[in-house]
């Protein structure tokens, strides 16, 4: 009795390795037809005998992914997850949004082999000496700031390869070979394209085994302009990558037009940044921080994936600042032209000046557009002078409030400005702050900065 319970126990200790790292096992269905990535999910492809998903740890099986219809679309992080291929298979793989793919080993042939990849999405073809990727048909597409690279030779019958917006297909080495057709097919078909800055370089080129060129098709030395705006895409989606690793994204949608209407307080200094302290009180110039700033703006995004956006609008601005002293002109006679102070003929009186300005922003977004997220705005723009700006006046008078107008400080205004604003938002709703890095005023003014904040939706 003894001895068997010894022999039970033993038995459960030699199992309990196996079942801290059981291993979850999904076969593809031949259904399955395209592969697509999201996010920051990571994927390793290896040859196998069946075409099936393994991951080392059970306990993470739920989140590998979700078929739909020919689609297996994979959005979350689950560390070890291989795809095994067996030949002959056709499937197409899509990587978006700073996710990867790494193709590793040597591949027995695909009958059809797409490679896609989208916004900053990544595709590396590795494996050891002697290891090669072969498909009887291949297209490799990259867009949208991505990279496909291949660190060995790629064989192949018929090829297709694009490279646009700042993308790069960067081969090692690329074979045409006839052993891959199919059916008696004598005549391949060919062809390759880059535009807008794509990058394609097929690297040693082979035909059945006789070499034609040592650096085929390399379009990667065109201008200095590649080098460096490739670099600059490679160190950003880099730096993506490495944010997602480092902690589970949740899935971030896409950027979209978008209306910003931002409205707060206002108030100007006598130096860029200052203007939260306003002039003093002695000062013609001196304003209350009133709430009297209107910004309105449609911007379109030209760059737009998920977590950044680039975006270009067209606003107007409209702001009414109101003077602390009750009474105050332009005076054109000093030196700098400035704002004084005065008394009315007549009653009490309050001041406003009244500016418009019509502005071209350029913002970039940063973060989760339905959580939260910063975004970063120049704002240039023109002013806009006419019978809806310059100084206003209101008179109390003993049978009711009279109101002036002098259009007389137009001539003095800016027609230029420059702001910059920071907003933090959670969804559609947040805060900025706004600094002019021009003066409101021409040369031969006095220097009045202007600082807004307030609610942006």
């Amino acid at each position: 009795m003894k001895t068997n319970s010894i022999l039970v126990a033993a038995m459960v200790m030699a199992l309990l390795p196996l079942s801290a790292t059981a291993q979850f096992t999904q076969i593809l269905p031949p259904e399955v037809k395209e592969i697509r990535l999201e996010g920051y999910a990571r994927l390793k492809v290896c040859p196998g005998d069946t075409t099936r998903l393994e991951v080392p740890d059970a306990k993470h099986s739920v989140n590998v992914g979700k078929v739909s219809g020919s689609r297996l679309t994979i959005k979350d992080q689950v560390r070890g997850l291989t795809l095994y291929v067996a030949p002959e298979r056709i499937i197409a793989f899509n990587s978006q949004d700073f996710s990867s793919i790494i193709f590793s080993g040597n591949f027995q042939p695909f009958d059809d082999l797409t490679i896609h990849t989208e916004d900053y999405g990544k595709v590396t073809i590795e494996g050891n000496e002697g290891d090669t990727l072969r498909s009887h048909a291949l297209r490799l597409h990259a867009e949208d700031f991505t990279r496909i690279i291949g660190e060995i030779p790629v064989q192949y019958y018929d090829f297709d390869i694009r490279a646009t917006d700042q993308s790069a297909i960067k081969m090692q080495a690329t074979a045409c070979d006839s052993v891959l057709a199919k059916n008696g097919q004598t005549d391949c078909t060919q062809s390759y394209m880059n535009s807008d800055l794509g990058v394609i370089s097929l690297g040693r080129y082979t035909i059945d085994g006789v070499l034609k060129s040592e650096d085929y098709y390399n379009v990667s030395s065109v201008d200095e302009g590649h080098y460096f705006l490739n670099t600059l895409t490679d160190g950003i989606a880099d730096v993506g990558r490495t944010l997602g690793i480092k902690e589970k994204k949740r899935n971030i949608h896409p950027w979209d037009t978008e209306l910003d209407l931002a409205f707060g307080w206002h108030n100007w200094g006598d130096a860029i940044g200052n203007g939260l302290a306003g002039m003093p009180l002695s000062s013609g110039a001196a304003v209350n921080t009133s709430l009297n700033n209107w910004q309105l703006a449609v911007n379109i995004p030209v760059v737009n994936v998920r977590g950044f956006a680039l975006k270009l609008g067209l606003g107007l601005e409209w702001d009414k600042y109101k003077f602390a002293i009750p009474y105050v002109t332009f005076d054109e006679t000093t030196d700098p032209m400035s704002f004084v102070s005065g008394t009315p003929t007549t009653g009490s009186s309050r001041t406003r000046l009244k500016t418009r300005y019509v502005v071209l922003p350029i913002k970039l977004d940063f973060g989760n557009v339905d959580g939260w997220h910063v975004s970063l705005t120049a704002l240039p723009g023109l002013g806009w002078t006419g019978k809806n700006t310059g100084m206003r006046y209101q008179f109390a008078m003993a049978d009711g409030d009279v109101n002036a107008k002098d259009f007389s400080v137009n001539q003095h205004l800016n027609p230029y400005k420059l702001d910059l604003r920071l907003a933090v938002k959670y969804d559609w709703i947040g805060v900025y702050i706004q600094v002019s890095t021009l003066s409101a005023f021409r040369d031969g003014c006095q220097e009045l900065f202007p600082v807004k904040f307030g609610i942006i939706l």
